[in-house]
């Protein structure tokens, strides 16, 4: 990378420039120009900021889906519409997960029931529910099963704020 000065980046419309010693952390890397500071630090920021607020951010976009559910949900469909192709292949990505989850010996209408419970609660109540799996089919420390032992019924908002946590000791 060239050495550079803020002042020449700047000057060419650049978003970084390199000046060739270590920031006061050590890293020798390149500077934003807007405030100066080392690329890697910013990095190392933005993450623990990320880990620091991540709960506080869930629970706001919870609230912001739950009070905006009808524009996003319009939203979403005007999304899948002019983007059919990929649609169907996050689609298909997702059933052959499910699919992969799913042991042999598991019948269909023993599943079934919960998805129709779903439905049933949704029309009793007038609050959307969703099947939700006790232990995510997809988690870092863990892979759950679609099988009936690991599904709950349970309102939708709060299986968007569960999103794909998992606590081994509930």
């Amino acid at each position: 990378m060239q050495i550079t000065s803020q002042v020449e980046a700047r000057a060419a419309g650049a978003k970084h420039y390199f000046t060739g010693l270590p920031c006061n952390h050590g890293h020798l890397a390149a500077r934003r120009v807007v405030s100066r500071v080392c690329v890697e630090c910013h990095k190392r920021q933005m993450r623990e900021s990320y880990v620091r607020n991540h709960a506080t951010r869930r629970t706001t976009q919870a609230d912001y889906y739950s009070g905006n559910a009808a524009s996003i949900m319009a939203r979403v469909v005007r999304w899948v519409q002019s983007n059919r192709g990929l649609a169907r292949t996050y689609k298909a990505a997702r059933r052959a997960r499910r699919r992969e989850a799913q042991p042999s010996w598991v019948r269909p209408e023993d599943l079934r029931a919960f998805y129709d419970e779903a439905e049933r609660r949704t029309l009793a109540t007038g609050i959307r529910h969703s099947v939700d799996h006790r232990v995510p089919l997809q988690h870092p420390l863990v892979c759950g099963l679609h099988v009936p032992w690991n599904l709950q019924v349970m309102p939708l908002i709060d299986n968007i704020r569960k999103s794909n946590k998992w606590e081994p000791n509930p």
